[in-house]
């Protein structure tokens, strides 16, 4: 029902299905409980709009990760109780500082499940039971890393001192540990309440109009905007930047009408292996023009015009690599099934080290 409005709502309420096939009722909890530690954070602010502590925010994002639509509540209620206990309108630092707990608390849970799909029929064979293994390895990584990273940016997207930038590799420990957490669980519901969880989770959802795409589209550069303001200054690099990012999404719209690539589709990295090729690229285009502009003012805003150049070229080319020569084939390496699996092992740690993880 929410889908042709609100893909995004849509996304956040059906998070949890696995936990209302689990628990049925008893999953209201975990709204409840977001509830009580956004009164709570309110509560310690008094009447400014600052983070919550670290505690608080870290169990808010918890909460998130398990029940995207829990954290989604939380935050909800935090920042309303924050415009109220301030007495006015918040300004536009204020409302950067609420939308940056809001993606906080709701972020890692979609990004996660955006990059790897955690709902799956239950493992039943040999290969089935790697693709679990490397869901309790993925899934960690990709939580953990995300919220870490933003945790890490709230000082310079605030312009606050924030007490939560001062425990990242807490927020990444812990949230690593609940997205392990979360995995396990979603293999348990769809082994043993596959009834259930195939009632409340549907298989297809209508797809948005154009008119919705369009006005989503716009929120999202204003936003995109708005915090790259922040970091790097107002000026045209964080409009012109902002719309490059976007421009994959307008011409992904049409990318039916592209002719496919089948050898293209063969060797175009994705998933991990994409993933650190796409670390690869910033870290070489960065050092480039680290070399050409040298250390000056202007690097970091002309760094948000050229950066997205090279991702926004890949993400052309996967336009034209769809799929196989038929949608079902595998990729090569998969039908190599100990390369795929060694190799597997061995991206992930050179992704893990790319990152600064270990």
């Amino acid at each position: 029902a929410l889908a042709p409005f609100s893909p995004l709502l849509s996304k956040v309420v059906n998070d949890a299905a696995y936990l209302r096939a689990l628990a049925g009722s008893l999953s209201v909890f975990l709204p409840i409980a977001g509830v009580v530690a956004a009164l709570m954070a309110v509560a310690d602010n008094g009447n400014e709009i600052l983070t919550p502590t670290w505690e608080i925010l870290l169990v808010i994002a918890i909460i998130g990760l398990l029940d995207a639509a829990a954290g989604f509540i939380s935050i909800l209620v935090f920042a309303v109780g924050s415009v109220i206990a301030l007495g006015q309108l918040p300004d536009i630092d204020q409302v950067r500082l609420l939308m940056a707990v809001f993606v906080i608390a709701v972020g890692p849970a979609l990004l996660t499940t955006a990059f790897r799909s955690l709902r799956k029929d239950p493992a039943d064979s040999a290969d089935s039971w790697w693709e679990r293994l490397i869901d309790l390895a993925v899934a960690p990584f990709m939580a953990g890393w995300s919220v870490a990273t933003m945790v890490s940016v709230l000082p310079a997207v605030t312009g606050l001192t924030v007490n939560a930038a001062n425990h990242v590799a807490d927020f990444g420990v812990w949230i690593a540990v609940v997205a392990a957490l979360r995995v396990l669980l979603e293999e348990f519901v769809a082994r043993y309440y596959p009834q259930r969880l195939d009632a409340i989770n549907p298989t297809e959802i209508p797809e948005p109009g154009m008119l919705q795409k369009s006005t989503a589209l716009a929120i999202r550069y204003g936003i995109w905007v708005l915090f790259t303001g922040a970091i790097i200054g107002p000026g045209w690099e964080s409009f012109v930047g902002s719309a490059l990012f976007l421009v994959p999404t307008i011409i992904g719209w049409y990318q039916d009408r592209f002719p496919n690539i089948p050898w293209l589709w063969r060797i175009m990295p994705t998933g991990v292996p994409g993933l650190a090729f796409s670390i690869l690229v910033a870290s070489f285009t960065t050092a480039w023009l680290s070399t050409l502009m040298g250390v000056s003012a202007d690097l970091a805003q002309l760094s948000f015009v050229i950066l997205p150049l090279p991702m926004l070229l890949l993400s052309l080319l996967g336009m034209f690599a769809r799929h196989g020569a038929t949608e079902d084939e595998d990729r090569p390496v998969k039908q190599l099934k100990w390369v795929y699996r060694l190799g597997g092992v061995v991206v992930m740690f050179f992704t893990l080290n790319l990152v600064g993880i270990i």
